[in-house]
């Protein structure tokens, strides 16, 4: 599989891609990232998800706001030089470099801007029709007082430990649970559940990432007539569930069919095949758009 990279605009191969050993994303996990889908040549969601990334900057302290131009502007040369035109792009902005102290005293503001980007195996899709199996692991989500949901960062340490727990057990990821014991997500995905005909997803208050697929989803919702919240979910609404599935960037709708020991004999139910259709429409919608104002591609 082919990866292409980018290191401050500059593409080069991914074998003559470097960092320096002091760079702080590589020390500490001190960075913020994004992953955005590219269908047909276009970044799907890309403006939503530089706003994230920006934001996500901000709750490390510091400013990323008059580098949005230079990272658009980045991604389209990475993705002209692209053979393949569906795969993952990856946007990663660390805070650059330093010594090996933690402080952040007297240091300057170069960040370090790394860019990915992945054709994604032909099989991908289908791959993902078969449904998703899900351990509650032991590991909570960390909490939103430790560190801020909101913030994507490249330490992601809690979700690799309670992925790591899942997969040891034969599941395809985990559902980690929030200190008050609710509902909160999965490695990367958002999880939704359907009961008696309504869409619920944990609220931001659960302590979880606002996914932009997660967005889209209660948004297409609202438009369609669906009844659809987000609310604190506890397990018991897993056990009263008739469906339920996850959602990100990278897998778009992915029913879920079993958690642990609770079977979800019709995966994908209605409502999940309605909501992936919708989606598919929208993404459609949304490149058609990008295309014909030339706004990404």
């Amino acid at each position: 599989m082919k990866i292409l990279v980018s290191i401050d605009g500059t593409p080069c191969p991914p074998g003559e891609a470097f960092i320096p050993v002091f760079d702080r994303g590589f020390l500490f996990g001190d960075s913020v990232y994004e992953t955005l889908r590219v269908y047909r040549g276009v970044p799907f969601m890309r403006e939503e998800h530089l706003g994230r990334l920006v934001r996500s900057a901000a709750g490390l302290g510091f400013d990323l706001r008059s580098r949005c131009e230079p990272l658009r502007s980045s991604i389209e040369t990475l993705l002209e030089t692209a053979r393949c035109r569906n795969g993952l792009l990856r946007v990663v902005v660390t805070r650059g470099s330093s010594g090996l102290t933690l402080s952040l005293r007297g240091l300057p503001e170069v960040p370090r801007t790394i860019l990915f980007y992945t054709a994604l195996p032909e099989d991908h899709d289908a791959r993902l029709a078969a449904g998703f199996t899900l351990h509650v692991p032991k590991i909570e989500r960390t909490s939103r007082e430790a560190l801020d949901p909101a913030i994507k960062s490249g330490n992601k340490l809690n979700n690799i430990l309670a992925l790591a727990e899942a997969e040891r057990l034969g599941y395809d990821d985990c559902l980690m649970l929030n200190g008050q014991g609710a509902l909160a997500e999965l490695s990367s995905s958002n999880l939704f559940v359907v009961r008696a005909g309504e869409v619920l997803t944990p609220s931001l208050e659960s302590g979880i990432l606002d996914g932009i697929t997660r967005g889209v989803l209660l948004d297409l919702c609202s438009h369609h007539g669906l009844p659809a919240r987000a609310c604190t979910l506890g397990l018991n609404d897993l056990f009263q569930a008739e469906e339920a599935f996850l959602s990100s960037t990278s897998r778009e709708v992915v029913a879920v069919k079993r958690i642990d020991n609770l079977v979800l004999p019709e995966a994908p139910g209605p409502l999940t095949r309605r909501l992936h259709e919708l989606f598919k429409l929208f993404i459609e919608d949304y490149c058609e758009r990008a295309t014909s104002t030339d706004h990404c591609a």
